[in-house]
C-alpha cells in the first residue's frame, strides 16, 4: 500500500541539526581551505618572482621581478629590502629611503640599518644615518662595519672626539682592521697632531701589506702625510708627546677641503664641490 508521504522535510527530522553543523563546518573548512592555498600560492608566486630577481643581472629587470614579487605578498620583507638596494644602486635616493623604511616596519637587521644609513647619508641627513648606525650597533653591539661606518660619520660631522672613541672600540675589537688604524690617524690629523696620524698611517700602511680588507678609500691627504712624516715613532703615547718642526702641517693646510671619509665605492671630492652618491 502506497503511503500518502506528502512533501518532504527532512530538517524536521530529529537529526536535522547535526547534518546542519556538518553542513556548515564542511563550508566553512572550504572556504578556510581555499583561503590558505590562495595565500599559499602567492607566496610561493613572490618568493619565486625574487629568487628569479636574484639572478638577473640588469637593474631594470630586477626591479621589475622584485615589483611582480612584491604585488603577491607585499610583506615580504627581503623583497623589499633587495629593492631598495636596486633604487640606491640607481641613485633614487628618496625612493629606497621609502622602501628601507617599509622593509623596517616587518622586520629589522643589522643590514637594513646600514643600508638604510647610507641612504641617509646620500640624502646629507648626517643625524639620521648617526641615529641608524646607533641602531644598527644596538642591535649588534660591535658589529665592526656599521663602528667604522659611525665613526667616519661623526668624523664627517666634524665631531673628531667621538669618532677617535668609536675608532678606539673598533681597534680593541680587531687590532689589525686598517679601518680602525686610518680613523684613528685621520682624527688625529684633524686635531693637529701629524706625528700621531703618521705612526697610525704607519700601522695602516702595514695592515695592508698583509693583505687585510679595508672598507673606506684614504684620502690623498693621509697619503702626504704619511710621506712627509713617514715612521717618526715607536708608538702612539711617543707621537703624542713630540714636538712638531715649525712648519705648515698638511692637516692644517687641508683640514678645509677633507671633510669626511669617502667609502671605497665612492668618489673622493672636495667639500667646495658637490659629493657623488654611492
Amino acid at each position: 500500500m502506497r503511503l500518502p508521504l506528502g512533501p518532504l522535510r527532512f530538517f524536521d527530522h530529529p537529526f536535522a541539526s547535526i547534518s546542519k553543523a556538518r553542513v556548515v563546518l564542511a563550508v566553512t573548512l572550504v572556504v578556510v581551505g581555499g583561503g590558505l592555498l590562495w595565500q599559499w600560492g602567492h607566496q610561493m608566486a613572490a618568493e619565486r618572482y625574487w629568487r628569479r630577481a636574484r639572478e638577473l643581472e640588469a637593474p631594470a629587470e630586477r626591479l621589475a621581478a622584485l615589483e611582480r614579487a612584491l604585488s603577491f605578498n607585499p610583506h615580504l620583507g627581503k623583497a623589499r629590502r633587495q629593492r631598495a638596494q636596486e633604487l640606491f644602486s640607481l641613485g633614487r635616493y628618496e625612493d629606497a629611503e621609502a622602501e628601507a623604511k617599509a622593509a623596517a616596519r616587518g622586520a629589522d637587521s643589522v643590514a637594513l640599518r646600514r643600508l638604510q644609513a647610507r641612504i641617509a647619508e646620500a640624502l646629507g641627513k648626517r643625524d639620521e644615518q648617526i641615529i641608524l648606525l646607533e641602531d644598527a650597533l644596538r642591535l649588534r653591539p660591535g658589529e665592526p662595519s656599521a663602528l667604522t661606518r659611525l665613526a667616519a660619520a661623526h668624523y664627517g660631522a666634524g665631531r673628531y672626539e667621538p669618532a677617535r672613541e668609536i675608532a678606539r672600540r673598533l681597534y680593541e675589537r680587531e687590532p689589525n682592521n686598517p679601518d680602525a688604524h686610518y680613523l684613528l690617524g685621520a682624527c688625529a690629523q684633524a686635531t693637529d697632531q701629524p706625528r700621531l696620524a703618521a705612526f697610525y698611517y704607519a700601522q695602516l700602511d702595514d695592515a695592508l701589506d698583509r693583505g687585510e680588507a679595508m672598507t673606506l678609500t684614504v684620502h690623498p691627504a693621509a697619503r702626504r702625510l704619511y710621506e712627509e712624516y713617514g715612521r717618526p715613532v715607536n708608538g702612539p703615547s711617543d707621537a703624542s708627546s713630540q714636538t712638531d718642526e715649525k712648519k705648515e702641517s698638511p692637516c692644517s693646510r687641508e683640514r678645509t677641503e677633507w671633510t669626511c671619509f669617502i667609502p671605497s665605492d665612492r668618489v673622493c671630492r672636495s667639500s667646495e664641490t658637490a659629493r657623488e652618491g654611492l
